[in-house]
């Protein structure tokens, strides 16, 4: 059996981090075609390259602090593992 990630709570932690930079109330619903990649990264144990891939190529942010991109990885890891 398959399991379930709360993808709610993954995208409120994005909505959090807002990467972009869109602010309220559209960082509400921007990250959240990111969600199965990210699901995917974690199970394949590379969540924090998956997030640090997502945010360079996809979003195009070269300039952001890996230290606030690891912070969130480690929220983010933290709902998956429930």
């Amino acid at each position: 059996m398959m399991k379930q990630y709360n993808y709610n709570q993954v995208n409120i932690i994005l909505a959090e981090w807002d990467p972009i930079g869109v602010g309220y109330p559209i960082n509400k619903f921007e990250y959240t075609g990111y969600i199965p990649k990210i699901v995917s990264g974690y199970e394949n144990d590379s969540l924090f390259d998956t997030l640090k891939k997502m945010v360079e190529d996809d979003m195009g942010i070269d300039d952001f602090n890996e230290s606030s991109l690891q912070e969130y990885c480690i929220k983010i890891a933290e709902i998956l593992e429930q």
